[in-house]
């Protein structure tokens, strides 16, 4: 399973934030990543497919338990990690990430 940079950077963001609000809770927050992560790489088909008119074809999430974050990735060319979002930012705000696959 591979992330993209710009997807790495947004997951340690968020990790370091939780850490600043509670000691422990972004370890937390990195273990449940690794979770969906790992789901995903067994079984890709696991996250709906996005319906918003922004966003291309075959592009899916997969939500993050407990955290309102979502793993946006794709399963062609590769399996890639293209964004870890917020649920309440604006969707497809990291769809030209898509043109770095």
């Amino acid at each position: 399973m591979e992330f993209l940079d710009a997807a790495e950077k947004e997951l340690f963001a968020a990790a370091s934030w939780y850490e600043d609000q509670q000691e422990g809770l972004g370890a937390r927050f990195l273990s449940e990543v690794e979770k969906a992560s790992g789901l995903i790489a067994d079984h890709p088909r696991i996250g709906a497919l996005w319906t918003y008119s922004e966003v291309p074809a075959g592009v899916r999430r997969f939500s993050i338990r407990t955290f309102p974050y979502h793993l946006v990735y794709v399963e062609e060319p590769r399996l890639v990690i293209v964004a870890v979002a917020h649920m309440s930012r604006r969707p497809g705000y990291w769809s030209y990430r898509l043109r770095q696959i």
